[in-house]
Order: structure tokens, then sequence, then C-alpha cells
């Protein structure tokens, strides 16, 4: 501890008018010390991974902003302003910043360099795999990476370890892996993630095959909220892949997967554009899933218990895949510094699922509910074409396909939304849209309902 502290402390108590003994001040003079190099040993090493001249209060702020900490305000790290001195005529200093006069001509002929981008992943500099690059976590060069010893026996079968999930451990092998790969495989170090977080991590993931959502909401608020979970990030990402993956035809899992990935995408001190892609395929796959898992058998389409069960099950999905559309909307906001036409391919993917032939109705109702969730401007894109898009639900009605009839008029009921919207948006409504409108209200009475 330095005596600089303890005379800072002293000086700040004696502005304070509050008396302090010394045993106190050296108390506080080291606790503030130790609190100082918390946030300068981080702040040292992005200045010096990102090549800048000196440390700025920019560096400083964002290791700040990681810790949920008040940025530093009133300082800069721009160069000191040249200052000049007049003597104005009653004799009084007068001190103004030096601007030399150019010619306009000087001006115009000096090449403007383009401003430099701002670092859209403020730590992505600390990430190597997924894992923090610190000196407790070095990478020895020209040894051979030893594998560490998993939770199960080699006794156990290959089918038994495959048929688990792959991430309970950081420190374990990959399960997903067989045996006669593991000595390949470059096994990340030891102590990688602290014990605390490994719990967090262990104690979500727990959780989410719990059928009560009240455990679960605790759980989606604080994934939503906690700092410092960084490290966790990469691994939440890989469970929730894997879960998609496995559990495909799974609804209650689906979202379940869709709410965890909205919890993680709302978390400010997370650095989720860096993995932007990850959560796409994810939440890409859950909003476009290409089919239903629930079908008519024959015979029983009159039946109005069945009925009444089976759009009981597609509501859900539709409302699955509306949390999964808020969720894509959600990412491209936070997503858009690193990842600037993020919006445009989500947009895009959408629209090719709506007028592709080859694609289900279940995707289409995905595809609509995304476009509406991106506001009018999105909608407007689609909406010279619903005529077509209505004249192609026609004929997928009267191929008499029965287990189609409730996404066609779930499909049909927000097509009619888009319809009305533009309908009232013009001063004279074109005879077309109130052509398909019309259309739209004879199908939807033509499909049976529970």
């Amino acid at each position: 501890m330095s005596e600089s502290s303890r005379v800072a402390v002293q000086a700040i108590a004696d502005q304070l008018g509050i008396p302090v003994s010394r045993t106190v001040i050296n108390i506080l003079a080291q606790d503030t010390e130790f609190r100082i190099k918390q946030i300068i040993t981080p702040a040292a090493i992005l200045h010096k991974k990102t090549h800048t001249p000196k440390l700025t209060v920019q560096q400083i702020n964002m290791v700040l902003a990681s810790q949920r900490l008040p940025p530093i305000l009133g300082y800069s790290s721009t160069s000191s302003y040249k200052i000049k001195t007049l003597i104005t005529e009653d004799n009084d200093e007068l001190c103004v910043v030096s601007d030399p006069e150019v010619q306009l001509a000087d001006v115009a002929k000096n090449i403007i360099k383009p401003a430099p981008r701002p670092i859209p992943f403020n730590f992505q500099w600390m990430m190597v795999d997924g894992i923090p690059i610190e000196r407790r976590n070095p990478r020895s060069r020209g040894t051979k990476p030893t594998i560490e010893k998993g939770p199960f026996s080699q006794n156990e079968s290959i089918n038994t370890i495959n048929s688990l999930n792959p991430i309970y451990s950081i420190n374990s092998i990959n399960l997903m892996r067989t045996f006669s790969d593991m000595g390949e495989q470059q096994i990340t170090n030891k102590d990688v993630i602290s014990p605390d977080l490994q719990h967090y991590f262990e104690h979500a993931v727990e959780l989410f095959d719990s059928g009560d959502r009240n455990q679960q909401i605790p759980v989606f608020e604080a994934l939503s909220t906690d700092a410092g979970i960084q490290p966790l990030l990469p691994l939440f990402l890989q469970f929730l892949s894997f879960r998609i993956t496995v559990g495909i035809q799974d609804l209650k899992n689906i979202e379940k997967v869709c709410l965890y990935s909205l919890a993680l995408i709302e978390n400010p001190s997370l650095p989720i554009p860096f993995y932007a892609h990850g959560f796409l395929r994810v939440l890409m796959t859950a909003a476009l899933r290409f089919d239903s898992n629930f079908e008519y058998p024959n015979g029983e389409f009159d039946n109005d218990e069945f009925l009444k069960r089976f759009d009981e099950q597609v509501q859900y999905e539709i409302n699955v895949r509306q949390i999964a559309s808020k969720s894509l909307k959600r990412l491209c906001k936070r997503c858009v510094s690193g990842f600037p036409n993020i919006k445009t391919v989500v947009i895009n993917a959408m629209i090719q699922t709506l007028f592709n032939a080859n694609s289900t109705l279940a995707a289409h109702c995905g595809a609509i509910l995304s476009i509406l969730k991106f506001g009018p401007e999105t909608v407007a894109k689609i909406t010279p074409h619903i005529p077509l898009y209505v004249n192609a639900i026609k004929r997928e009605i009267e191929l008499d396909n029965s287990s189609n009839f409730p996404f066609a008029r779930a499909a049909l009921v927000l097509v009619s939304g888009i319809l009305e919207d533009a309908l009232k948006s013009q001063t004279q409504p074109m005879m077309r849209f109130q052509v398909a409108k019309t259309e739209v209200d004879s199908l939807l009475l033509r499909i049976p309902k529970e």
C-alpha cells in the first residue's frame, strides 16, 4: 500500500469534515487499491490487445460496464488542447483554444481518413474458443495436450455415453465423441471456470427439464440480469443447440430453448454479438420448424373432442413460434453493431420460406409471425404478393388435406390482418387487395373449426 493512497483518503475525509483514525485510513486505502486494481488490470490487457498508444477512459469504462458499475464521467482521452493566452484592453488574461487559420483550398486537398469502426464485441479479445485467456490459464506450446479423466469410467459403453447430455461439467471430456477420437481432441485447461460459475450453469441446466414454470421463471430473470456470467455464454449456447437438435419434435422443449435464448440475449453484460450466428441457428430453427408432429388420423376429422385438442396443439405451436420471432427481433437489435446486415439476413430468410413452394404451412406461420414482429416496413415488402399467396393457400385447401387445415386457417388469419392494414392505408382501396380479402373470408368459412 502506497503512502499516496493514505494521503488521498485523508484528504477526502478532511474535505468532508469527517474525523477518521489512522487505522481506518489504512483499511480504506488498502481496499481502494484492491478495487482499483480489479478495474485497471483487465483495462490494461484491453489496452495492450487493441494496440492503442495509451490507456483510455473508454477502455476503463468498458471494464466498468462489464461489472455493472457506472462509467467515469468528466474525463477525455483526447490530446490536450493548445491554449493561447491573449491580453484584453483591461489587461486581463483571456485563454482561448488555438485555432490556426487555413485556406479553404488547402482543406479540400486534404484526404480525410475514414473513422475507425467502434469495437462491437467488447471482450472478444479475451476469448479463444469460448475460453478466457488468463495468466492462470496458459497454453503451453510444443507439449502434447493431456486428456483429463471424465466422470465416467472406461468400462461404460459408447452408446450409454452418447445418449447423455454433452455438457454438464466444463472439466469433463466431450461425451458426444467416441473414445477413438478422444486422444486427438485438444482439451481445454483445468479450472477455466470458477466453481461458483460451474454450479450456476449446472443449476440452470437442471431446471431446464423441470415441469414447474414457477421454478424456471427465476432462472430466466437471473440469466437476463446477472453480470459476470460471460464465460458461461458459449456453454449455454452449446447446450441450447444440443437440446433443439435432439428435441425438435417436442414443443415444450423448443419453448424453453427460446425462453432461455431470449433471457441471455436480454442480458446487457453478455457479448451476444460474438455469438450471433449460433443464436440465429437456434432461433431460426424454432421459428421455421418445417412441420408439426400432430396429424389427423383417418376417421377422426368429425370428432369434436379430437378437433379441440388438435386446435389447442396448433395454438400452442403458434405461441412458441411467436416467442422465437420475438427473440429474433431482439437478437437483431443487440447484434446490429457487429453484424450490420443481420436484420436483412433474417427478413430475407423469412420471405424465401413464405414464398417457397416446398415449405409447409406450419413454416409459413412462423415466417409471417417473424415478418410482423419486424414492423410495417418489413410487412410492406410482402404486401404486394399477398393476393398470389392467398391463391396458393386456396389450392392447398382444395387438395382436401385435413392435416393442413389448422395451419392454413392460422396463416389466413395472419394474412387477413395484413390485407386489412393494406386497405386502410390506401386512400382508394386497391381492387386486388379487396378481392384477396374477400377470398380469405370465404376460405376461413370453408375450413372447419372446433
